[in-house]
Order: structure tokens, then sequence, then C-alpha cells
């Protein structure tokens, strides 16, 4: 629904997991390292994985100007871009890493 006021966007995340396996007296325990890459495309290159937002919904596109006649005269004027990049949190334009550790008993 947003194809008229904002780029197409392309976003993709990655994630990658790695089990470790430590048996000790008959018991197995499992210690798992995650890697989680929010906007990895953003990572690769600074121009790719941008978000757009549009704010507030509302632009000027007709002006009413009264001329020195009296007469009311109409406009058109060009809003431009409509739309800003996302700068923070996690649904920005930049990427973001979490790593994770995992124990299991």
């Amino acid at each position: 629904p947003n194809e008229i006021r904002t780029p197409f966007e392309n976003i993709l995340d990655l994630k990658i997991t790695q089990d470790f396996y430590i048996t000790t007296n008959d018991t197995k325990h499992n210690l798992q390292l995650t890697l989680d890459v929010f906007n990895f495309t953003n990572m690769l290159n600074k121009n790719w994985g941008r978000r757009y937002f549009t704010g507030g919904n509302t632009f000027p596109l007709i002006r009413a100007n009264r001329n020195d006649d009296g007469i009311v005269e109409y406009n058109f004027s060009d809003p431009g871009d409509t739309y800003s990049i996302v700068q923070s949190g996690t649904y920005s334009a930049r990427w973001n890493a979490q790593l994770g550790i995992r124990y299991e008993f």
C-alpha cells in the first residue's frame, strides 16, 4: 500500500548457530552460541537495506493564494520526497548484531 510514498525495501537478516556438546559423568550438556545480524544487507553495503518512514502522512499538494485583485488562485506544489530514512531502533536502516549464549543441562 505504500509503494507510491516510499521506495521498495530490500532487507535480509542472518542467524548463525553453533552447538557444542560436553559429556561429564554420563551427563550431556549443550552449549549453543548464536549470532544474529539484523539488516545484514546494510552490513555488506551502506546503501543497501535502507528502511523508509513517512511521517504524519500529510503534505501540502495544493496552495490557495489570493492575488491583488481578490481572486483566489490554486497552485500545485511538488512535495518532493515525502519520506525519510529510519536511523534508530531495531527496525532501522543500520545493521545491528546480537550474540547469544544458551546452556542446556
